[in-house]
């Protein structure tokens, strides 16, 4: 009875407070479509290189970085960490291979943290929408 009530509104209170934790999160936004990681690198001799397209994706994606997060400092605690991709098509596209792309920009770029193993969670999505872009929200755990 009462303790079946308990549980529920606890599972409830902490749904509630987990998201409206990531309202408040730091919030940065990409004005560029993003890729895959298959078209980020490719294999040659054996070895895994950054594609022109990849090179080109990093530019501009450490250029857009660079430019919103000019004063801010990287953290070095842990982090949770959202990535939205916004498409205007709906083509099939695997979110894990998009993430793989931002994060390595992200961990070359290291202004919002200094190694990719500071992330203890991780949250991507996709959207279709007119305007094609990525945006990165994070917080200290």
């Amino acid at each position: 009875g009462t303790r079946k009530i308990l549980i529920k509104f606890n599972r409830k209170f902490h749904f509630i407070f987990y998201m409206l934790s990531y309202l408040y999160m730091p919030t940065i936004t990409i004005p560029i479509k993003a890729i895959s990681y298959n078209r980020y690198y490719m294999i040659a001799r054996g070895r895994y290189i950054i594609t022109s397209t990849g090179r080109t994706f990093r530019e501009e994606f450490e250029e857009a970085l660079n430019e919103q997060l000019e004063n801010y400092t990287p953290t070095d605690k842990h982090l949770k960490l959202g990535i939205d991709c916004y498409f205007k098509d709906n083509r099939r596209r695997d979110v894990d291979n998009m993430g793989k792309a931002i994060l390595d920009c992200l961990t070359h770029s290291k202004k919002i943290f200094l190694d990719d193993s500071q992330i203890f969670e991780l949250i991507i999505r996709k959207h279709n929408q007119e305007t094609e872009k990525i945006v990165i929200e994070w917080d200290e755990m």
